[in-house]
């Protein structure tokens, strides 16, 4: 019988780490692959929940594991959307075209914005 799965955030990373009910350690990345994890060390889901005594091995291996999956996920997003594509013009204004432009630059976007009927160049 597996026990109980259990998931953390990775701080700023917008991955998650998942340790399934037969201690197996997955990441779940924000582009929703899934990665086995090497070596991690034990207490690895309580360390990244905050409890009291995270050791040093744990500590560097949080570290390790942000600066890994934060330069996946950047690459990741180049390949989805590379930066030299990344310019949108937006034409008028109001809640739905502000709504829209906040959503755009949130995931990368270079935004240029023409209000109130304004003719782009």
């Amino acid at each position: 019988m597996t026990g109980t799965s259990r998931l953390a955030r990775l701080p700023g990373t917008g991955t998650d780490v998942l340790v399934d009910g037969e201690g197996t350690e997955t990441v779940r990345t924000a582009s929703g692959r899934f990665l086995r994890l090497k070596s991690p060390p034990p207490g690895l889901l309580d360390a990244l929940a905050g409890a009291p005594g995270r050791d040093e091995a744990a500590s560097a291996y949080i570290d390790r594991l942000t600066e890994a999956m934060t330069a996946r996920e950047r690459d990741d997003a180049e390949r989805r959307w590379p930066a030299r594509r990344r310019g949108v013009v937006l034409l008028g204004d109001g809640p739905i075209t502000d709504a829209l432009a906040e959503a755009l630059a949130e995931l990368g976007a270079e935004i240029t914005r023409h209000r109130g009927g304004a003719t782009p160049p």
